[in-house]
């Protein structure tokens, strides 16, 4: 039968189009290297702010992700889609990461999508369905640069 549920409101990301800075990064997001992510000075395809995100060297990566809120994820479906400029194939990973309760060695569990490295701009969607038990705090947007 059709999966008929409503997946996750885009509402779960906040600070989504970047338009709130708050020093290096924008308002809301973390990133592993924090000195590899800038504010670009380009434009995004509908003119609003561009996060410039770049890998420590040729076999390095760096990951920018945003905590997602936890209300609703539960047993839902969610959907994320980013616009993502790269000029190489797979190197600009969008994923959805989260842990639940029951997992013992505490590991992520990922969903993907990969950039077509065309040096065009793309939407890039990745879809997860969550598990009944997903881990609070712990569900994440991630944008992964690099070598992945």
């Amino acid at each position: 039968p059709k999966d008929t549920r409503p997946a996750v409101d885009i509402a779960l990301v906040e600070n989504a189009d970047f338009s709130d800075w708050d020093g290096d990064l924008p308002e809301g997001w973390s990133a592993v290297d924090t000195e590899l992510v800038s504010k670009s000075k380009d434009k995004g395809p509908d003119g609003g702010p561009v996060v410039a995100l770049a890998a420590p060297g040729d076999d390095g990566y760096n990951t920018f992700y945003h905590i997602l809120k936890d209300e609703k994820l539960n047993g839902g479906r969610v959907r994320a889609t980013v616009m993502v400029k790269a000029d190489k194939a797979d190197t600009v990973v969008v994923a959805l990461g989260f842990k639940t309760t029951s997992e013992p060695n505490d590991s992520d569990i990922i969903r993907s999508a990969a950039h077509s490295g065309s040096g065009e701009w793309e939407e890039v969607t990745v879809d997860a369905e969550m598990p009944k038990n997903v881990r609070e705090g712990s569900a994440q947007l991630r944008i992964v640069v690099g070598f992945v």
